[in-house]
């Protein structure tokens, strides 16, 4: 018999082997703590609480950024786990007691995943391609967009020259909510790219800017060598996709697959990136 659990009584062989199961019970006090009969209990396991996940919080930090997604004898790594703990404080206390949505981080437990929880999209991952077998593909390209955007906005304000266009506008859209919503990818860049971030947050609002004539965009035989190394990322990773993605559209495929830095990659088609690679080939033709 395995019993992981807080212990009120057992009694084995007419033995009460509670206070000898307690003493050798790691989890002991804190257990015991988690049902406080009045406020003074309430804040004193609430105290003991935050000293035990200081703790832990500080043991992973100490990790390296794989182990923290790493899972272990099935269960959930340590990122999911607090993911789903927020998840948790919503279903029983934010959604019925404050009367307000749901987080988009939170992870539903496996057996309410598919449930339409309130303002909760979980269920969408897969067909946006926010899956376990893309992650790598996904944080990789993340990782070097950063890195990329760094160089090219070292010489100057904008992606295409001094002044900002639609490529900035494009790049802005999905950088937003990583750089400014998403708490994980939020501190990535914060630590890898800070001009990145301190860029997004002007793009957000450029009401102040004017702009007058053609003046300041590169030219097309001066473009800088930053420029041509972003453009080549946008091509060598969203090109396959786009083009895989106008397949499966046109076969009526449930799923579209590509191959990304040598690696498949695999999520449902979209309609709108379909009109994006018809709308790109007719500027092109034209």
């Amino acid at each position: 018999v395995d019993i992981d659990a807080l212990i009120d009584g057992v009694v084995i062989n007419s033995v009460d082997v509670t206070a000898y199961v307690n003493e050798r019970d790691p989890w002991y006090p804190l257990r015991a703590m988690l049902r406080p009969a009045d406020p003074d209990g309430m804040r004193a396991a609430w105290a003991a609480l935050e000293a035990e996940w200081a703790t832990t919080t500080a043991r992973a930090h100490a990790l390296p950024e794989r182990l923290l997604h790493e899972s272990v004898g099935g269960e959930w790594s340590f990122v999911p786990t607090l993911r789903h703990l927020v998840f948790a404080i919503d279903k029983w206390f934010t959604a019925p007691i404050l009367a307000e949505p749901f987080h988009p981080i939170g992870i539903p437990n496996s057996g309410s995943v598919d449930f339409p929880w309130p303002g909760h999209e979980y269920g969408r991952r897969a067909l946006v391609g926010s899956t376990d077998a893309n992650r790598p593909i996904i944080e990789d390209s993340y990782l070097r967009l950063l890195d990329l955007l760094t160089a090219s906005l070292q010489e100057r304000m904008f992606l295409l020259g001094d002044r900002p266009g639609r490529g900035d506008f494009g790049v802005f859209g999905q950088l937003r909510q990583l750089v400014g919503w998403d708490p994980e990818s939020a501190r990535i860049a914060v630590a890898r790219a800070p001009r990145v971030v301190t860029w997004v947050d002007m793009v957000d609002d450029l009401s102040w800017w004017t702009c007058d004539g053609d003046d300041e965009w590169d030219g097309s035989d001066d473009i800088p060598a930053t420029s041509v190394a972003l453009l080549h990322e946008i091509g060598r990773t969203y090109a396959p996709f786009m083009i895989a993605n106008a397949e499966a559209l046109q076969s009526r495929a449930e799923e579209m697959v590509c191959e990304i830095d040598g690696q498949e990659y695999r999520q449902g088609p979209f309609p709108y990136q379909g009109k994006c690679l018809a709308w790109l080939c007719e500027q092109y033709a034209a």
